[in-house]
């Protein structure tokens, strides 16, 4: 897992799920287990609660870390098997967060009364966000990002990709029967594009990441093709951010096995209403408990749905945040039944791979709920 191996090792929260209602309690504690009902493995659901925390010391915050609690659902019975090893990897090591936290209480303890007033700590954040889910792959692009008293924080990712129908971790040799002739098409690919890239002249160990772009966890099968991925640092200056190549499956042809090329789906031209809820969604989703239940009805073909917590900017703006739901279908009428809290501003949106996207929010009236404008 590159260069924070060490962060994904600990055991995570055993989270189980259903297209049903999916709960995830505050605080990321396990539910009992809720059978997920046979339906088509085509619909994959996943849904993500943020378990936010701090260690205090002496009155002072030395650590805030958060990270992402997942619900998958599958139809085939793999979802529990997979929430089980998103949330395994995406749940920070007891030793890591005490190891943080003692490294920013020696820091706290060297500076002055002024510094202490302006003391921010140290932080620990980790997110994931579905970037292909169908009946053949579970994709979740992951980051992390921690905060320790460097100059810039010290930032990665990895991917976790699944075979759907089982519920196992995607590894290289899965993906073709001649793994090292898949690995030598894809970094010829990724060198040829490179000179392309407009940052190609601050590229370092270019040659060294391609050969090995397969070897660890910066790559999952796309959509579009065979994306793999490198860290801030790994071959350009830290400014440059993350680097991306995004081999088409056309280049891989019969070295990539026919089954992980996602099917061609029709286009997706449709939009979503929103309503009072009926009682017999297609599908549904907790994602605050205690929240208000909703209908979001499809109109059209809107293709896979997403909702995104979103939050105010400080110009007035829409900041969109951490992904709260991923549904790869929704097909024309179907309805998907949501709890989620509201207040006075939106505080969440949602997508659609039609390109269709609104913020949720109440009216303020008549307690109706709208889908506005971001």
């Amino acid at each position: 897992m590159k260069r924070f191996t060490a962060f994904f090792l600990a055991l995570g929260l055993a989270l189980l799920a259903g297209c049903g209602v999916a709960e995830t309690p505050v605080g990321g504690s396990p539910l009992a287990p809720t059978p997920e009902p046979e339906e088509s493995a085509a619909r994959v659901m996943v849904s993500f609660e943020t378990v936010s925390d701090t260690i205090e010391r002496d009155g002072a915050v030395m650590l805030t870390y958060s990270y992402p609690s997942a619900v998958v659902s599958t139809g085939t019975g793999s979802g529990a098997k997979v929430s089980e090893a998103i949330n395994a990897a995406l749940t920070p090591p007891e030793d890591k967060l005490a190891s943080l936290a003692e490294a920013a209480w020696a820091e706290y303890s060297a500076l002055d009364e002024a510094g202490r007033e302006t003391w921010p700590g140290y932080g620990l954040y980790y997110g994931a966000e579905v970037v292909r889910g169908d009946a053949a792959a579970l994709c979740v692009y992951c980051t992390v990002s921690e905060t320790s008293g460097g100059v810039h924080p010290n930032s990665g990712a990895f991917a976790l990709n699944f075979d759907t129908s089982r519920g196992e971790r995607l590894t290289a040799d899965m993906l073709g029967a001649d793994v090292n002739a898949l690995k030598a098409a894809a970094a010829e690919y990724i060198l040829e594009s490179a000179a392309d890239n407009p940052n190609a002249e601050s590229f370092t160990g270019l040659e060294e990441f391609a050969a090995s772009a397969l070897d660890g966890d910066g790559w999952y099968p796309g959509d579009d093709g065979l994306t793999v991925f490198a860290d801030p640092m790994e071959i350009a200056p830290y400014a440059v951010g993350e680097i991306r190549f995004t081999v088409p499956y056309s280049e891989l042809g019969a070295l990539m096995d026919a089954r992980w090329p996602p099917e061609e789906a029709g286009e997706a031209n449709g939009s979503l209403s929103i309503g009072e809820p009926s009682g017999d969604a297609d599908c549904s989703v907790v994602i605050d408990e205690g929240g208000r239940a909703f209908e979001l009805t499809a109109d059209g073909s809107p293709g896979a749905v997403r909702i995104y917590r979103v939050s105010m900017g400080s110009d007035g703006g829409t900041v969109f945040g951490s992904e709260a739901l991923y549904l790869s279908s929704l097909e024309p009428g179907e309805r998907l039944g949501v709890t989620a809290a509201f207040m006075d501003m939106p505080l969440y949106a949602v997508s659609c791979a039609s390109g269709f996207t609104r913020l949720i929010g109440d009216s303020g009236k008549d307690g109706s709920l709208l889908l506005l404008e971001p």
